[in-house]
């Protein structure tokens, strides 16, 4: 064997060690990622953007304390088949903002390993003067009946929270903001607060 096929079989090898969950992924076969605390729980990839249009029209994306009028989207990856819920709370009272009470509930489903921007791909929830203090990810291996109750009390205990490097995404103005991101793992449900106030 020459020099040549050694250094092309190990970089076959070193590609597919690292393309193979993916591939396995994509045949219907979906790679469970062990949970960040190593118990093979549910594991999901979050990131938060707030944006603010300037005084001179542009968008910018921004940290928390937000203000009335930012907006808020938030991008969403579960490693297996999941149903993924968004919360609202103000001024003390706790709704479910998605998916959207006249909606069905198979909009909840996420399938493994994809990215979904909620609440839609290019839209986003506009703060208003309500004062939104706090917005709740919730996401589930199954359906859930009472994703309030839920978020309340998750079964399976407390959620490991990993920061993540920030995720670029697009703005309203077609630029790029940096979306906070976190790895979030539990054993049965994935619960994560974005105090946006």
């Amino acid at each position: 064997m020459t020099l040549k096929n050694v250094v092309f079989a190990s970089s076959l090898g070193a590609l597919l060690a690292v393309a193979w969950p993916g591939l396995r992924a994509r045949r219907g076969e979906p790679a469970r990622a062990a949970a960040l605390d190593g118990d093979g729980g549910l594991t999901v990839h979050a990131a938060w953007l707030a944006q603010r249009e300037s005084a001179m029209g542009d968008w910018q994306s921004v940290a928390p304390p937000l203000r009335s009028g930012d907006e808020l989207q938030l991008v969403v990856r579960a490693d297996e088949e999941a149903y993924v819920y968004v919360l609202a709370e103000s001024e003390g009272a706790r709704r479910v903002l998605f998916p959207p009470a006249d909606a069905a509930p198979s909009l909840a489903r996420a399938r493994a390993g994809w990215q979904y921007s909620l609440p839609a791909r290019h839209l986003t929830w506009r703060l208003d003067g309500a004062a939104h203090d706090r917005f709740t990810l919730v996401v589930a291996r199954h359906a859930l009946a009472d994703p309030l109750a839920v978020a309340a009390s998750p079964p399976g205990g407390r959620t490991a929270i990993r920061p993540a490097s920030d995720l670029e995404l697009p703005l309203r103005d077609g630029r790029t903001g940096l979306a906070t991101a976190r790895s979030l793992a539990a054993a049965e449900v994935v619960v994560e607060d974005f105090i946006a106030r």
